[in-house]
């Protein structure tokens, strides 16, 4: 039974090879949108997590835009009144900042890259809680790092707690979602803000994020960077208008690739209405002499197997080429899509044999 179900299973695909070049057309092109669909929807999924962290911070959020003195030749360099600040505006719970480039540790050489995190607050911005008490260190779930492998930042020993959870992430008002998987996060007391290289500490500066400041603690930030050559322009973290302006353009994006994706499907049925014609005379022949509808099923199980074979392939391609869950995640829900797509082309199939077999209605 088993050999000749798999027997059927060749023909079908046969019947599909055998109209190649209307075959490989549609395939290339549902191939295409499956991904586009996958990869749109990975953008929305992103666009919404941004909004969802954003509102949660709320209107009264304030970061920062940095810009810099045409006429300096140097970095900017933060001096005590600046830096105080930015210790004040981290510490007790008033606001957090993060160093996401600008890191130089004291470690093995074999150390991934550091993202250095100062106040309790930046929980709302971690898709993970924040490691404590400070120092302390959370690695990304793809490194493998060993436990003795000394860490230090700041001139602080920094001790190595548990690591983060697949996937975790970053919500950056500048540089938006940073996957943190290859990363280890530092949480640091503010004090060693004044311990910091003057390029991190800039960007600690540049990245602090202030929660319901009053308007005078705002400006007297501001004023005492710009006495050191760092002009920060601050903006409420909780506009999203822009992002949902991103949103509305990628969903009418999936939507499209939807639409294209479906006329292919259209397109895939009316092929299987001509190989169901063109194949009734065999299976009426064939259930005349004892093919059952299992035998007659796996037939066009294999039909429908070389339409969707691309498509899914694609798909599984693309997702290997990145470990990023919320990536996955879309392009499994795309999976999905053509998955059922397949099932609608054969039961399209078994409707059309049952109706050639028994020669009730005509094809159409």
């Amino acid at each position: 039974m088993i050999v000749l179900c798999l027997r059927e299973c060749g023909a079908g695909a046969g019947a599909a090879l055998r109209r190649w070049p209307i075959v490989v057309g549609l395939t290339v092109t549902a191939s295409v949108a499956a991904v586009m669909m996958g990869l749109v929807l990975f953008t929305v999924l992103t666009e919404a997590t941004i909004i969802g962290t954003r509102t949660q911070l709320g209107s009264h959020a304030v970061a920062f835009t940095p810009f810099y003195r045409t006429s300096s030749s140097a970095a900017p360099v933060l001096h005590t009144e600046a830096l105080a600040r930015l210790q004040r505006g981290v510490a007790g719970g008033d606001g957090y900042s993060t160093v996401i480039y600008n890191v130089k540790p004291n470690a093995v050489a074999t150390a991934p890259s550091l993202l250095l995190v100062f106040g309790e607050r930046a929980s709302v911005a971690l898709s993970d809680p924040v490691c404590a008490p400070t120092p302390c260190a959370q690695p990304g779930a793809s490194l493998v790092l060993d436990p003795m492998d000394p860490l230090s930042v700041a001139g602080l020993s920094v001790p190595m707690g548990q690591g983060l959870r697949p996937g975790a992430t970053l919500i950056d008002p500048a540089a938006g979602v940073i996957s943190l998987d290859r990363r280890i996060v530092v949480h640091l007391p503010s004090q060693t803000l004044v311990h910091l290289d003057p390029l991190t500490q800039q960007e600690a500066a540049a990245r602090l994020v202030l929660i319901d400041p009053t308007q005078p603690e705002v400006e007297d930030f501001v004023r005492a960077c710009a006495a050191d050559d760092l002009l920060l322009v601050p903006s409420p973290v909780g506009d999203i208008s822009s992002f949902r302006s991103a949103t509305v353009d990628a969903l009418v994006t999936l939507a499209a690739s939807v639409a294209f994706f479906l006329l292919a499907l259209a397109a895939m049925l009316g092929l299987t209405d001509d190989a169901v014609r063109s194949e009734a005379v065999d299976l009426r022949v064939r259930t005349t002499y004892g093919a059952t509808p299992v035998v007659v099923a796996w037939r066009w199980a294999g039909f429908v197997m070389a339409l969707m074979a691309l498509p899914t392939a694609a798909l599984v391609v693309v997702s290997s080429l990145d470990d990023t869950p919320a990536l996955r995640t879309a392009l499994g829900w795309a999976t999905a899509v053509v998955v059922l797509g397949g099932v609608g082309v054969w039961c399209r199939a078994q409707w059309q044999t049952a109706r050639a077999v028994t020669g009730v209605g005509a094809l159409v």
